[in-house]
């Protein structure tokens, strides 16, 4: 159960595979995601905007040890907002190899207009389903939610997926000020680094 997976799910059509958001805004929550995992792995901090590797061991994932190894490639570049950005590019293509690896999705190509895309289709649609369900409940109940939850409420948030699949809960419940001050201090900066950019894009037509 990985952060950007459980994002991925959310993004995306339970039944069609198909993108709940831009391309833009779902690569965005995406490079959130791998940036999370390896705060969850106890292998980057995020202080002051900035990211520092704190451990180069590998992490038992190999997309998670791919991206830490673009970290630890360009040194001289710290700044979070710069690496969600680059890597929002290649994140739902890298997600979604991951998930096809895993035996969650299928690979689908569509032919237009002499160009073939890939898309990828659930093989089981409550494996789509799962993460956001899981939250609803958790904060239905009133329940301890995991970190993990926490910041994939924050990014539901952040990129306005809250609208339609989090159903049954009060839309304060998934408010960044309810969330932020229950995160541990790096996904709490992570998460803000990331609403700034979201909210950048958006003014800019860049989503």
């Amino acid at each position: 159960m990985l952060l950007a997976d459980d994002f991925y799910y959310t993004a995306h059509d339970h039944i069609t595979g198909r993108r709940r958001l831009s391309d833009g805004a779902t690569g965005l929550g995406l490079a959130a995601g791998l940036l999370g995992e390896l705060v969850l792995f106890d292998r980057i901090s995020v202080d002051r905007a900035a990211i520092r590797v704190i451990d180069e061991g590998p992490p038992e994932d190999a997309l998670a040890y791919t991206v830490l190894e673009h970290l630890l490639a360009e040194p001289s570049v710290v700044g979070a907002k710069e690496w969600l950005l680059y890597l929002r590019h290649t994140a739902a293509d890298q997600v979604g190899q991951r998930l096809l690896r895993a035996g969650h999705v299928r690979r689908v190509q569509t032919r237009r207009l002499m160009r073939t895309t890939t898309s990828y289709a659930p093989v089981d649609q409550n494996t789509f389903l799962w993460p956001a369900t899981r939250l609803e409940m958790a904060l239905r109940r009133r329940e301890h939610v995991e970190p993990q939850d926490l910041f994939l409420a924050g990014l539901i948030n952040v990129t306005d997926l809250h609208r339609t699949v989090i159903h049954g809960v009060p839309p304060s419940t998934t408010a960044l000020h309810q969330l932020i001050p229950v995160l541990p201090p790096a996904l709490r900066e992570l998460l803000v680094i990331t609403d700034a950019v979201f909210g950048d894009a958006v003014l800019t037509h860049r989503l």
